[in-house]
């Protein structure tokens, strides 16, 4: 599995996506992506692969400073 952002540094407010590509996969089973700050799990996002191996998912960069 690969899995990149479309950028290194985000502030509150910013949007975030997150994609990637995998060896195998299995057809209509998603893959989980968590989303962690420090020890903390801050976000769970269940997305479908495409037929080529791909993914992609987003979310807005939030939370207390």
């Amino acid at each position: 599995m690969a899995i990149y952002t479309s950028s290194s540094l985000y502030y509150n407010g910013d949007h975030v996506v997150i994609f990637g590509n995998v060896n195998t996969f299995f057809e209509k089973l998603p893959i989980t992506i968590q989303i962690y700050h420090g020890a903390n799990l801050i976000g769970v996002d269940q997305v479908s692969v495409a037929g080529d191996g791909t993914f992609v998912s987003s979310f807005y960069a939030t939370g207390s400073n």
